[in-house]
């Protein structure tokens, strides 16, 4: 006869958030910040905080400086509306738009070494549909802490948090969401460590899971991006506002999957195919390698399907190239260290390989 699956312990907290990474942290301390007293309890499926998937972010934040004498965070609202299609809220976009300089301020301020230039002002590269007065050309935009400003994130974020009095649970799963007369009171947790169920009573509950990724074969999101946190939400009967829209990083190392910054096309990487033709002139004649995320995939994949794509022999993947030849020495020393780096130790890299 089974046993029944039986709740360990239970817990007591005013606010539960439900994912460790960068949003969940940046809220964590934004609570603390202004009510010290809160007991914050932060649950993540890692083993530590600072493995959360925002850690593994290279090229930078967008935001645009209200003294910045030609960029507008005007121009960043056209420009992250119009890169998803026209589909996105716009008064969501609006809002975060308008206070992502603040975010910038609030990182700096509590010791993320933004990279600065020789003047001392906080270096600004451009990215992929960053543009000005709306498409005519393209913007420096994104802030950036050299090529690994997700790792100074988490950094920040989590520091501010524990020496706050934030309680983790590390390598814990939440599995259902508590939920009488349409509102959350908690979560059951399952701790992986411990092989128990742990009951959690919260004045208060923040989803902050991250996405689905990998329900694709080919991503660039890590592991822990399985969507189990839609699901416990969807259960409960929250709304989920396009599911569909999984964002996809276009360029990336061949078989393990890991990212190849952005930045690498911000600083003159360019996009061949087997016959090593510049190809996006001809998907974006005007911005090239920089058009938004979702026009560089599709053209990737199309080069593949109509039979311009290099196949892998190690992984038996087809795949296109980005030339960094023509870089300086010193641009791959000081502007993309982390990701050249990556090259180095992966390429080739099979998962038979010790």
């Amino acid at each position: 006869m089974r046993k029944s699956l039986q709740i360990q312990t239970t817990l007591d907290c005013d606010l539960l958030i439900i994912g460790a990474g960068g949003a969940g942290l940046r809220c964590a301390a934004e609570v603390l910040e202004k009510n010290p007293t809160t007991r914050v309890i932060a649950l993540t499926k890692v083993p530590h905080p600072q493995k959360s998937h925002t850690a593994t972010a290279q090229g930078g934040l967008a935001a645009v400086d209200p003294e910045d004498p030609v960029d507008r965070a005007v121009y960043h609202m056209f420009d992250t509306w119009k890169g998803s299609d026209c589909m996105a809220d716009q008064k969501v976009v609006k809002k975060i738009s308008e206070a992502s300089w603040e975010q910038i301020v609030w990182l700096e301020n509590r010791g993320m070494h933004f990279s600065r230039n020789h003047e001392g002002n906080l270096s600004k590269r451009t990215f992929g549909g960053h543009t000005l007065s709306f498409g005519e050309r393209s913007a420096y935009r994104a802030v950036f802490e050299a090529d690994r400003t997700g790792k100074g994130i988490m950094d920040t974020a989590w520091g501010e948090s524990i020496k706050r009095g934030i309680t983790f649970l590390n390598q814990t799963l939440a599995t259902e969401l508590l939920v009488d007369e349409n509102r959350c009171l908690g979560c059951v947790a399952f701790s992986q460590k411990e092989g128990e169920f742990i009951r959690i009573h919260s004045r208060a509950t923040v989803l902050a899971t991250g996405g689905s990724g990998q329900v694709f074969k080919v991503t660039t999101n890590c592991l822990q991006n399985t969507g189990d946190g839609l699901a416990i939400g969807l259960k409960a009967g929250i709304p989920v506002l396009d599911p569909e829209a999984v964002q996809f990083h276009p360029t990336g190392i061949v078989g393990p999957g890991i990212l190849a910054s952005e930045t690498l096309r911000s600083v003159g990487g360019i996009l061949r195919n087997k016959d090593l033709e510049p190809f996006m002139e001809r998907y974006a004649p005007k911005m090239k390698e920089l058009a938004p995320r979702d026009l560089v995939a599709r053209a990737i994949e199309t080069e593949i399907r109509e039979g311009r794509g290099i196949l892998n022999p190690d992984h038996q993947i087809e795949h296109v190239w980005i030339d960094l030849r023509h870089l300086p020495e010193k641009v791959h020393r000081e502007q993309i260290p982390e990701v050249t780096g990556f090259f180095k130790k992966y390429v080739g890299h099979r998962k038979s390989d010790k």
